[in-house]
């Protein structure tokens, strides 16, 4: 009996030893794929990062013959839209600048055509009204080779507050401005861009619309909604050599959100966006970290749409 268990145990050990052996190999396997992919991704992350800070640099691209001659941007006098404005005219494209207040259209206007010899045309116009406006809107278009489109005009709201103090004229604020300006200004240039079978359309939205902000929760709401329609845009839209793109920056620096982030100098303000712009157009990894609290997110080749988060 005793021969008997010693031989069972025995038995026991060894089958256990042999299954051990087999984890130990499945684990290998596993562990060299783990690390296989490590490195895969950090030799691409690394090659992607010279390809966007050093070649892009060193190698020259017509923007206006890759896109088209002119771009359209929302909000464009102020904090992001007056970076993006910059950055596109530094590069030869023409810019339409859309935005409610007159005068600084005019004085952005002079500035660009002045500094960068490109040409500029204005349209004022409220968000705010909602749906009235963009016809007038499309009659300025007509006929435009527009490459580039910044949907980027956005207002936090009057102040922060609790949702029972937020008065009904920023609640329909809000909506037209950071909902429907997105897919309205949209429908006006993508038809054009799918006939010419180049362009790139930049959707701005927000970090606040992935945190949830108390005090702002309408805004955090409104901007919410760009991602989805954005990245069904994605889905749909697939044309050769363009990208589509989401980036998801801090709450933006302008007038229209001064009571969330602060006033702030536009001539900070450039720069930093501008990188933004060129990071849009030369990157194509699934994410790349912009800058501290700024992301690039779902960006793909071969496809039209770089949609945005501000």
């Amino acid at each position: 009996m005793m021969a008997v268990a010693s031989d069972s145990a025995k038995w026991v050990i060894d089958d256990i030893v042999s299954s051990l052996h087999y984890a130990e190999e499945v684990l290998s396997l596993v562990g060299i794929v783990c690390i296989g992919k490590v490195t895969l991704t950090a030799v691409w992350n690394l090659t992607s990062s010279f390809r966007v800070h050093v070649w892009s640099k060193l190698v020259p691209r017509n923007l206006k013959e890759e896109y088209g001659k002119w771009a359209v941007v929302t909000g464009a006098t102020d904090g992001i839209g007056k970076g993006y404005v910059a950055a596109l005219a530094k590069n030869g494209i023409n810019i339409v600048l859309i935005s409610r207040t007159h005068d600084k259209l005019v004085r952005v206007a002079r500035e660009i055509r002045e500094q960068y010899r490109i040409q500029t045309e204005i349209i004022q116009a409220d968000f705010a009204r909602g749906r009235p406006i963009y016809e007038d809107i499309g009659r300025h278009l007509v006929g435009k080779d527009i490459g580039i489109l910044v949907n980027n005009v956005g207002v936090a709201g009057s102040n922060p507050c609790f949702f029972e103090e937020v008065s009904e004229d920023d609640i329909w604020a809000l909506v037209n401005v950071n909902v429907a300006s997105v897919p309205a200004m949209t429908k006006i240039v993508l038809p054009g861009m799918l006939a010419r079978k180049k362009g790139a359309i930049i959707n701005i939205s927000s970090s606040a619309g992935v945190v949830p902000l108390p005090l702002f929760q309408l805004y955090s709401a409104t901007k919410a909604s760009i991602t989805p329609w954005s990245t069904g845009c994605i889905k749909e839209v697939v044309l050769g050599g363009r990208y589509k793109t989401l980036i998801r920056p801090p709450c933006p620096t302008s007038s229209s959100t001064a009571g969330c982030a602060g006033e702030q100098d536009d001539l900070h303000v450039i720069p930093q966006n501008t990188q933004h712009f060129r990071l849009i157009l030369d990157d194509d990894r699934d994410k790349v970290t912009v800058k501290p609290g700024v992301e690039l997110v779902a960006s793909e080749p071969g496809s039209l749409i770089p949609l945005v988060y501000h």
